[in-house]
């Protein structure tokens, strides 16, 4: 089959070569292995039939699958690990397993709760009449320090990868991605946040920042802001 003839997303031929074991594989193209192989040396008397060589093809769907990945979010029966979140300690549910590969940051999140989960549980056994837990096969951890909606839409993007930004949600965004290190959101919310140059959409984000002053993004935008203002002081009064 031709190459230029398929509309599957194919990758290039150094991957499917290092994918394939060391084997040559060329995708849909064939040809001469001779001309193929990276050793100077003199080619053997017998030459493999270039139709025998392997044909390879790496076919990648990541639409439906991130899809899917943000639909388990809204099935608590499929998740293991429930955030409460803000003061009213709102359920978030996630998939531990997930949480822990993305992020080294939430992976160790992860790994100490679930030690304390171990030691209160030994602990409680000692005690026979202790209120049941409403969540007794999940990890539950408590964030109370951020928004419900926009913790919500972080973990929707650590489960799979695509998230909706907007001058509500960008400073908490921000702050969750530094806090728990995933650099490619971090710099998504920035390059947003540098592009809200209207007056409306710059003073929602202040609102925003206002609500997380302990995080070092937020004390960090509103500081610019700050000096901002004051500059602008000056030159006006000159």
């Amino acid at each position: 089959m031709d190459r230029t003839g398929s509309r599957l997303v194919l990758v290039d031929n150094d991957f499917l070569e290092s994918e394939s074991g060391g084997e040559l594989s060329s995708g849909y193209e064939s040809g001469d292995s001779s001309n193929l192989s990276r050793d100077s040396s003199p080619a053997p008397s017998r030459l493999p039939r270039p139709s025998a060589q392997k044909q390879v093809m790496i076919f990648k769907s990541t639409s439906d699958l991130q899809d899917s990945l943000a639909f388990i979010l809204s099935m608590p029966e499929l998740c293991d690990v429930t955030f409460l979140v803000g003061k009213d300690q709102v359920p978030v549910h996630g998939v531990k397993a997930i949480l822990a590969t993305r992020s080294r940051s939430l992976y160790q999140l992860v790994l100490h709760h679930q030690r304390q989960s171990e030691l209160t549980k030994t602990t409680k056994k000692r005690f026979k009449k202790q209120k049941p837990s409403p969540y007794p096969n999940t990890l539950v951890i408590h964030v109370p320090d951020y928004q419900v909606e926009t913790f919500r839409r972080f973990i929707t993007f650590v489960h799979s990868g695509k998230v909706k930004v907007d001058v509500n949600n960008a400073v908490g965004l921000l702050c969750a991605s530094e806090e728990f290190r995933l650099p490619d959101l971090r710099v998504a919310c920035k390059d947003f946040i540098d592009r809200c140059h209207s007056k409306g959409q710059r003073e929602k984000l202040l609102a925003t920042a206002g609500q997380y002053p302990q995080k070092r993004p937020a004390q960090k935008l509103l500081a610019e802001v700050a000096t901002c203002s004051r500059l602008r002081v000056v030159l006006t009064s000159d």
